[in-house]
Order: structure tokens, then sequence, then C-alpha cells
């Protein structure tokens, strides 16, 4: 994990030590059933996908990728290439703060969405 926030690999053989400078992408995956992804490993990962929900194309997980290499190599330009894209969603999020409000729901409709939630595994 020292090479993620170090950016600099290590090799001992025989020794031998050599470091040399290195930007890792790292592509991994984890079992669900052995609990979360630990905090601290998250803190080190510019993306993580769930793999639980549908499954993702092959030109989603490139996109993905190119997206956080893009991300990795030119933080101020990435930011700015999703920018509108941010405050598209930042507007519909204050209004959907406003609307929520004035919704009601049934006993029913939240017995659902509860069971809905607990069958997806959702915490909370």
């Amino acid at each position: 994990l020292g090479i993620l926030s170090d950016g600099v690999v290590q090799i001992e053989r025989e020794g031998i030590s050599f470091s040399h400078p290195c930007r890792p992408l790292v592509i991994a995956t984890f079992n669900p059933e052995e609990g979360e992804v630990r905090a601290h490993l998250l803190d080190r990962m510019a993306v993580v996908l769930s793999a639980d929900s549908s499954p993702l194309s092959l030109d989603q997980r490139l996109d993905a990728v190119e997206a956080a290499t893009f991300y990795q190599n030119a933080p101020v330009d990435f930011v700015q290439s999703v920018a509108s894209e941010t405050d598209q969603m930042a507007t519909t999020i204050l209004l959907a703060r406003e609307y929520i409000r004035d919704v009601e729901m049934s006993h029913d409709q939240l017995v659902y969405l509860a069971s809905e939630a607990a069958r997806a595994g959702c915490q909370g």
C-alpha cells in the first residue's frame, strides 16, 4: 500500500535494493461476504465500483479506468471537464431536497423500500 501513497516501488532481491518512481493503477476485487472494504484502502483508491448491481460492460469499465487515469494525470483538467455535469447534479440535489418536503409515504411503501434495501444488502 505504500506504493500507492509514496509513488515509489521498492524492489529487493538477493541483497540488491532498487527503487523506482511509479504511478500505479490498481484494479482489484474483493469478496463482500468478508465485509466492507476498509477505510484505509478506500482512501488510497481513486475509484471503487460495486459489482453487486448490474454488471459493467467492457466499455463502462474502460471509461472508469480512463477517468481515474485522467484524474491522476491532470486533476485540475479533469475537474474542469466534469464541471457542467457536477453543477447539474448539484442543482438536481438542491431541487430534490426542496421537493422531498412534500413527499408523503404510506406504511406499505416504507415496508417495500425497507425490504428492497435489505434484499440488496444496503446498510442503514
